[in-house]
């Protein structure tokens, strides 16, 4: 399996990370904090991505909000304040494999995206309230 990492310009983010929402909705994710001082932390395992979007503030600030689980059962949120980097890292033939967001505070999130299971019926539309 070969596999390539690419940057995504600041400005892309917001378009990335909706088409990322539609395209992963409901697909199951693991979301794990990485830092010096944190180790490796899992926040989330095995969950359906419900989505992550980019919110842009006034003065160029950018947050990262991921949501993952089911809003009426019970779901995990997670931000990322003022992210420096963003990087998906794909498949020679284009699958997605991860994202890596690297925040200001050092610390990296990765988001591992799973493919379809066969047989899975693609998921109804969810509200997602953020």
């Amino acid at each position: 399996m070969t596999v390539h990492t690419r940057e995504i310009a600041r400005e892309e983010w917001g378009q990335f990370f909706d088409k990322i929402s539609r395209h992963y909705l409901g697909r199951l994710v693991k979301v794990e904090l990485l830092g010096a001082d944190l180790g490796v932390r899992v926040v989330a395992q095995g969950l359906p991505l419900i989505g992550i979007t980019a919110e842009h503030e006034a003065g160029g600030r950018v947050n990262i909000l991921l949501v993952a689980g089911n809003l009426k059962e019970g779901h995990v949120t997670h931000a990322i304040s003022d992210p420096r980097h963003v990087w998906i890292e794909q498949e020679i033939n284009g699958s997605d494999n991860a994202i890596e967001i690297l925040s200001n505070s050092d610390y990296a999130v990765i988001i591992e995206l799973s493919a379809p299971q066969p047989g899975a019926q693609a998921p109804g539309r969810v509200a997602m309230a953020f």
